[in-house]
């Protein structure tokens, strides 16, 4: 069988990140992890960039050789908009991490 053998969800904290480091690197090629932003509600948007950057370099890091997803299920609006503009498309074009969903499109929608 081909691929990964193994999607572990992870948050996107420092001790999830040292753990899938820690693995030897036959087992980090058979596992793709799902990514995942925290929760941060009510965040200010700086605030909450700074955290998001931090988070996203981390993961990055720990991707250099291997394919994983990220995602932010639990963005609200506010900070799904935020995330687009902290995580752009060049920003993906760059990396081993892929979206699990695409860029969000934040322009007033039309009633």
């Amino acid at each position: 069988m081909s691929g990964p053998l193994y999607v572990a969800v992870l948050p996107t904290r420092p001790h999830a990140v040292e753990a899938y480091r820690g693995l030897r690197p036959d087992i980090q090629a058979a596992v793709a992890p799902l990514w995942t932003f925290p929760p941060r509600p009510g965040m200010l948007p700086d605030p909450l960039a700074i955290e998001l950057r931090k988070d996203a370099r981390r993961v990055a890091a720990a991707h250099r050789h291997w394919p994983a997803w990220l995602d932010a299920p639990f963005a609200d609006e506010s900070e799904a908009a935020v995330l687009a503009e902290v995580l752009p498309p060049e920003w993906w074009a760059l990396r081993n991490l892929r979206p699990v969903t695409g860029p969000l499109d934040h322009r007033p929608r039309r009633r």
